[in-house]
């Protein structure tokens, strides 16, 4: 190979490193979407849902500090949280800290995912949430409104999910908006006829290839059927986050952070 075409090569491989490094991790989108559903109940038309996934705080840092101004600042219904806060235990303060003063009309609420679970002890976190004033749901449900219940599961990525046990409180005919960790619950939500399923886990595949897409998900029971944005089977609809944090390395390629604020419409 020609000197001018090692160094054109060399170029393109540390303009993706420095991408994959500094760049992408760190471009946090505010992604504004509207979900057309077979049908909506009025207490949920012209309102506004914010959707965080897999943060992963470990302290306090610029992506932190991103966070907090975007969901501090927007006037949202709703604020609904699908797993993975947190690192490890060392980021329990600064999340704690980022979380405090949220409130939304409908509440804020939490399901755990499989850092929850792992690095800490859920119980004792789940309390210091509801003294944020963020309830959480382990296999359960809550009616919200009239003909409204939210639906929150366990973490499938870890098989703590019973989605059985918690649409069994739901009265037929309701309509449910699911949260999960892992969109490895959705076939099973999607054969019950659960409106609306949103969770993260899989960070997108977190590195991207064009025209492969992502390699891995950590999702041992779908694969890579759900990975990243939004997916239609039966009269069901799935989001997949690719959330806003990093886990095992520190890089993000075409798979840019993300906070989602959405609508439903029928």
């Amino acid at each position: 190979m020609s000197a001018p075409l090692c160094i054109a090569a060399l170029a393109v491989l540390f303009w993706l490193a420095a991408d994959a490094l500094l760049f992408t991790p760190y471009d946090i989108r505010l992604n504004r979407r509207r979900f057309v559903l077979r049908r909506v109940p009025v207490c949920l038309r012209g309102k506004r849902i914010l959707h965080l996934s897999d943060l992963h705080v470990g302290g306090w840092t610029y992506k932190e500090v991103f966070i907090r101004q975007q969901v501090h600042g927007r006037q949202a219904d709703m604020i609904v949280i699908t797993g993975d806060l947190l690192s490890s235990g060392k980021g329990i303060p600064a999340i704690l800290e980022l979380l405090e003063g949220l409130q939304a009309p409908m509440g804020v609420w939490f399901v755990p995912g499989n850092n929850e679970i792992e690095e800490i002890e859920l119980m004792p976190f789940v309390e210091q949430l509801s003294g944020l004033g963020i309830r959480t749901l382990l296999n359960e449900a809550v009616e919200i409104a009239p003909d409204f219940w939210l639906v929150g599961t366990n973490d499938p990525s870890l098989d703590k999910d019973d989605l059985p046990m918690a649409l069994r409180q739901v009265p037929p005919g309701a309509f449910r908006l699911l949260l999960s960790h892992s969109p490895e619950v959705f076939y099973q939500a999607s054969d019950a006829g659960v409106e609306l399923t949103l969770s993260g886990h899989t960070h997108g595949g977190q590195v991207r290839f064009p025209f492969l897409g992502a390699l891995y998900a950590d999702t041992h029971r779908t694969g890579l059927q759900f990975v990243m944005g939004e997916y239609r089977r039966k009269d069901s609809v799935l989001w997949v986050s690719p959330g806003v944090g990093m886990s095992l390395l520190p890089i993000r390629f075409l798979s840019p952070p993300e906070i989602l604020e959405f609508e439903v419409a029928m």
